[in-house]
């Protein structure tokens, strides 16, 4: 059977979709000391406008296929952190909440300042599959 359209069905992946949804998510519950525990690492929840703490709050650990990780308290991003549960230094993303489209998808990419290589093109772009078939 011959494909409908000439070219490839690849397009970049300019809204990092990709990366939320390749990731591991689990939810953990948040520790006396403001701390969630991810396999053998502490990693503590910094300060938030949100709310004085976390304690006992139920957070979700996004685990990314680079290593890094990140915590969320619902569609907001608290903390990031090295694949040695270091913080990553940016305060501008502990800040900035999900956009969450119709179809379910979580639409905002990690920014971390660390290098990742994983899923991209020669020219350094993530990359995702977009299903032109329906």
């Amino acid at each position: 059977m011959a494909p409908a359209e000439i070219g490839s069905a690849f397009v970049l992946d300019r809204t990092g979709r990709v990366r939320e949804i390749l990731c591991l998510q689990e939810e953990r519950r948040v520790g006396n000391d403001n701390t969630v525990k991810w396999r053998g690492l502490s990693l503590q929840i910094p300060p938030s406008p949100r709310r004085a703490h976390f304690v006992r709050a139920t957070v979700r650990v996004h685990d990314y296929p680079d290593g890094h990780l990140a915590i969320f308290h619902g569609p907001h991003r608290l903390a990031d952190y090295d694949p040695q549960g270091k913080p990553c230094n940016d305060a501008k993303l502990a800040a900035e909440p999900l956009r969450q489209p119709a179809c379910g998808f979580v639409d905002n990419a990690a920014r971390c300042p660390q290098p990742h290589r994983h899923n991209h093109n020669r020219s350094g772009q993530l990359m995702r599959y977009e299903d032109r078939s329906t």
